[in-house]
């Protein structure tokens, strides 16, 4: 079925290279034809299997992470109860976040914090010249030049 649909673009592609044009118009009946429901089921499926994969994926990271965090504990020799939350408080992770922010956004040059403003003797400037705005209602033309 889709490869009707191709072909009905390339006959038209071709027809309009051979000069003669063909009207394509859109017809509502073929909006819920089989090909186009069976296309967009096919979209929808894969958008939110893909996100529900990416939920269990950050579901499952944290997880992981917290038995991670606790075994590297146990290696150092804290003692951690099972049941105990090793989440950091917002203030940390807030800490943390912004000092990353800084450290990357350091890889430009440095810049003294110093703004220059240097004053010209001469106040006159092209940009701000009042004679250069138009004063008159420009003059319409009626047709198009040739």
């Amino acid at each position: 079925m889709t490869f009707e649909l191709m072909n009905k673009f390339i006959n038209v592609a071709e027809a309009a290279q051979g000069g003669e044009l063909q009207d394509i118009v859109w017809d509502i009946s073929q909006a819920f034809s089989a090909e186009s429901i069976t296309i967009t089921v096919i979209g929808y499926t894969v958008v939110f299997a893909a996100l529900w994969f990416l939920s269990i994926f950050v579901f499952y990271m944290g997880k992981v992470l917290t038995k991670k965090q606790r075994t590297r504990l146990k290696e150092t020799g804290v003692e951690v109860k099972e049941d105990e939350d090793l989440k950091y408080a917002g203030e940390v992770n807030a800490a943390i976040a912004m000092a990353l922010s800084i450290h990357l956004g350091e890889i430009h040059d440095d810049e003294s914090g110093l703004l220059t403003i240097n004053q010209i003797a001469r106040k006159y400037s092209p940009w701000s010249s009042k004679l250069y705005n138009l004063r008159e209602e420009p003059i319409k033309t009626s047709g198009l030049r040739k």
